[in-house]
């Protein structure tokens, strides 16, 4: 078994191009000229395996294949790219990393199939709230926080110059015992808006929150937040930060199959628990389908070709889900089960000698229980994986680097360096060609 192929993050170099990294989108977002809108190029931030965290940079000629094509929170395998320094002076960086990766026309990103070791979902760099004010004085870089949400404002209107902006508001506390270390924090528009409603489906009374990639100015003397191109909201995640609210149980009535099947048709719907075992698998039955990369809706190929429509869009390139038909039975009846991949349950495997010695990967599940519930988060690029946000930009006329930055990459062509020729003057003759040996010819007798 091969071991270590792929590079990690904290090897990188600026000396090679040949690398080979298996990494987790943990962001994604667009740069262009906020007057012009003329597009950049793609931002991203990924993950390896550690936890490390890199910024990523493709311009506009390297990337119109990749924005309908990555979705945040998969895991790519990218290969022979450039890493280069950062010079210092860009802004609003996502990642503390002194490196970064920057695209080439060889650089090819694909999505990883093979079962290698787990990347974290999500990875942060929090900031204790009582350095926010000397963090604000230093536009170099963007930050993360975590906190409890109080006193939400939303649909709050301003106006400036000559422009109206939807703001919501709300203060972040940071769980001290006297509110010393809160910090306001301001989103605009659709960005606030979305969360603001994402914000009202929470059950919990107490809503905790990351904020990742947040922008840090002052306001009325005191710190605030908000929101930039790169920034992502995660509600109650489930990190180590985080005391996590109580979890209402949730307890379904246990029926037997029968039970299952003689439901009233005025029932309603609802979710039952049952015990059965596994008595056939459907063969003839697909054990996948196909969805929408935009919806989790099924698509069929139509006349060719696969049509969400829903989205009223083509799909080249289907998500694939799997879907196994199954024969489940008790002491009461039997019942066809459908086994989906949209959930995540908890499964209890066997380890068995042929893992442990004679290194089969092959795992035998021995009991399938509840699903684990997933937590909430906002992302917006989630919702619209091919309209994302604009980065802020500035004015590019003193754009005279070949480093793009966080939020102001540029896609402008950059002159090739002319190689000078080096001269050659040997000090010594070069020896003589030795003359070739003529073939002698064979004289027929």
């Amino acid at each position: 078994m091969e071991l270590n192929k792929f590079d990690s993050i904290q090897e990188f170099t600026t000396t090679r191009f040949d690398w080979k990294c298996r990494l987790r989108l943990q962001s994604l977002w667009r740069a262009s000229d906020m007057k012009t809108k003329e597009f950049w190029g793609l931002n991203m931030v990924f993950i390896d395996d550690s936890s490390h965290r890199i910024h990523a940079f493709a311009s506009a000629k390297y990337c119109k294949e990749l924005i309908n094509e990555m979705h945040e929170g998969r895991i790519y395998v990218l290969t022979n790219f450039k890493v280069k320094d950062y010079l210092g002076d860009e802004t609003y960086r996502a990642v503390r990393n002194q490196k970064h990766i920057y695209f080439t026309t060889h650089t090819k990103i694909e999505k990883d199939v093979d079962f290698c070791l787990p990347i974290e979902r999500n990875a942060f760099d929090l900031f204790y709230m009582g350095e926010l004010e000397n963090l604000a004085k230093d536009n170099r870089f963007l930050v993360d926080v975590v906190g409890e949400i109080r006193n939400v404002r939303a649909n709050i209107k301003s106006t400036k110059n000559n422009s109206e902006k939807i703001l919501t508001k709300f203060d972040l506390f940071d769980g001290t015992a006297h509110l010393l270390h809160t910090v306001g924090v301001t989103l605009f528009d659709n960005f606030g808006t979305e969360f603001e409603q994402t914000l009202r489906g929470c059950k919990e009374q107490q809503v905790f929150v990351i904020i990742s990639a947040a922008k840090i100015g002052i306001s009325e003397d005191r710190p605030n937040l908000t929101n930039y191109s790169a920034t992502r909201i995660f509600i109650n995640p489930g990190h180590y930060s985080v005391a996590s609210p109580p979890v209402e149980e949730i307890v379904f009535p246990t029926l037997t199959v029968k039970e299952i099947q003689s439901l009233a048709p005025d029932s309603g719907e609802c979710k039952v628990t049952c015990k059965v075992r596994v008595t056939k698998v459907q063969e003839e039955a697909s054990w996948f389908y196909a969805t929408c990369t935009k919806c989790p809706k099924e698509i069929v190929k139509d006349k060719g070709v696969f049509n969400c429509v829903d989205c009223k869009r083509i799909i080249p390139f289907p998500d694939k889900r799997f879907r196994i038909c199954t024969l489940c039975s008790d002491n009461t009846g039997t019942i066809a089960i459908i086994f989906l991949d949209e959930e995540l349950y908890n499964i209890t495997v066997n380890v068995t000698d042929d893992n442990l010695k004679k290194g089969s990967r092959v795992y035998e599940a021995h009991q399938i229980v509840d699903k684990i519930e997933s937590g909430g988060s906002f992302d917006p690029s989630s919702v619209i994986d091919s309209e994302m946000a604009n980065a802020g930009t500035v004015d590019l006329e003193d754009d005279n680097i070949n480093t793009p930055h966080t939020g102001i990459s540029s896609t402008k062509t950059r002159p090739r360096v002319d190689i000078e020729p080096l001269p050659f003057e040997t000090k010594e003759e070069s020896p003589a060609k030795v003359p070739k040996k003529e073939k002698q010819k064979k004289v027929l007798k």
